[in-house]
């Protein structure tokens, strides 16, 4: 059985394929018949046409990537904005301190520190006084 030569039609019809075949947008169907399409090509022509198919494989499945990250980096800056749109944080109680409450964003607690309770026991005039001037 004698092998024809690889024409341009047939590099074209690999191109076209092989393309539709790594597209992450084809349908199940379109992918078949591609393959099928390949598959009479290569029986045809041999192994001049798996060859070629090998030498284009490369920017092939390059592409097939940039469009699975462009479409993941869509997908992300689509809930970053979502994510914004739904305003700002809600202030959350912290706790008590000097008689005021103390609100957060992201949590958090705030106390009187050991000393000052201790001076407040000890010399209630003195903490007003610090309270007062700070």
């Amino acid at each position: 059985m004698t092998q024809k030569q690889l024409t341009s039609e047939d590099k074209a019809a690999i191109n076209e394929s092989t393309g539709i075949v790594y597209d992450t947008g084809s349908s199940a169907k379109d992918r078949a018949a591609a393959q099928a399409e390949l598959t009479s090509i290569f029986r045809r022509v041999g192994q001049d046409a798996r060859d070629y198919q090998s030498s284009i494989m490369g920017s092939i499945k390059k592409g097939a990537t940039e469009d699975t990250l462009q479409d993941s980096k869509y997908k992300k800056k689509k809930k970053l904005i979502e994510t914004a749109s739904k305003g700002p944080s809600k202030m959350a109680y912290g706790g008590m301190s000097g008689g005021k409450k103390h609100m957060y964003v992201a949590g958090g607690n705030v106390t009187d520190n050991a000393g000052l309770r201790a001076l407040k026991k000890a010399s209630p005039e003195a903490y007003a006084n610090i309270k007062r001037n700070s």
